[in-house]
Formats: structure tokens, C-alpha cells, sequence
């Protein structure tokens, strides 16, 4: 295999205008096998990390599902509302919520979110969420 390494541009001649050499290099800069494994692994590599971090969020996100829960059940009873926010938002973006626990979140926010403006961003969280739970899914009966 021959690989063009280098161009070379010069004059060789005054009377000429320009001629040009090109040089020629017969060694191989990369082992062809080398390159493969490199193309190969490199995605497979990347897959691995993040199937490695998607497994570490479900397990941070299961972690966090009760006692959040709770803190959000204080906070509602309290009526505190930066709690309220704060926990409602990291369950509404928690993967392992129930739909128990979102019915009960969107009946108490949207309750509270009357009272208080401050409430309506975490209310439009939780009515995307219920949208993305319930919507139809083309082709199923």
C-alpha cells in the first residue's frame, strides 16, 4: 500500500513556469489492524460508560424516592413552599415515581398552586410528566 506522505512544491526550472514533484512514501504510518481496534472499541467503550452511569442514576434515583417523598409530605403539610418545589421537582424527575404518588402530588400542587404563583412552574412539571404517562401509544389497542 502506498501512502502520499508529503508535496512537495518547487521551480525547477527559471524558463518553466512551475513543475511539480510529488513525493512518494512506501511505509506504513498505521497499522491496519491497529486502526480497527481503535474504530471498534472507542463506541464500545463509550456504551460501557454510559450503561455504567444509566445504572448508577437508577440506583441513585431509588435511593432518593423515599426520602424525598417524605420531605415532600412534610413540606406540603407545613405548606412551605421552597420545599415544596425543591422536593416536587426531584420526584417529578425521579424515574421510579408511582402514579399514586403523582396523582396525590398533582391534586395537593394544583391545590396550593391557586394560593401561591410561586407553585405554577412545579405544576407545569407535573402536568408534562402526567401527559408523557398517559399519552397514546400509536399502533397499541
Amino acid at each position: 500500500m502506498v501512502l502520499v506522505t508529503f508535496i512537495n512544491f518547487k521551480q525547477t526550472n527559471a524558463t518553466k513556469p512551475y513543475t511539480y514533484t510529488l513525493a512518494v512514501s512506501s511505509e506504513k504510518n498505521m497499522d491496519n489492524g491497529l486502526l480497527l481496534i481503535i474504530t471498534f472499541s472507542t463506541p464500545l467503550l463509550l456504551l460501557i460508560v454510559y450503561f455504567i452511569w444509566l445504572s448508577k442514576r437508577k440506583k441513585r434515583h431509588a435511593e432518593a424516592l423515599i426520602p424525598d417523598w417524605n420531605k415532600f409530605e412534610k413540606a406540603l403539610s407545613n405548606e412551605h413552599i421552597n420545599g415544596i418545589i425543591k422536593y416536587g421537582t426531584e420526584l417529578v424527575w425521579n424515574e421510579n415515581l408511582t402514579d399514586s404518588q403523582m396523582k396525590k402530588m398533582k391534586e395537593s400542587v394544583y391545590d396550593l398552586a391557586e394560593k401561591h404563583t410561586e407553585l405554577e412552574n412545579l405544576k407545569n412539571l407535573i402536568y408534562n410528566k402526567w401527559l408523557d404517562w398517559d399519552k397514546d401509544i400509536v399502533g397499541t389497542p
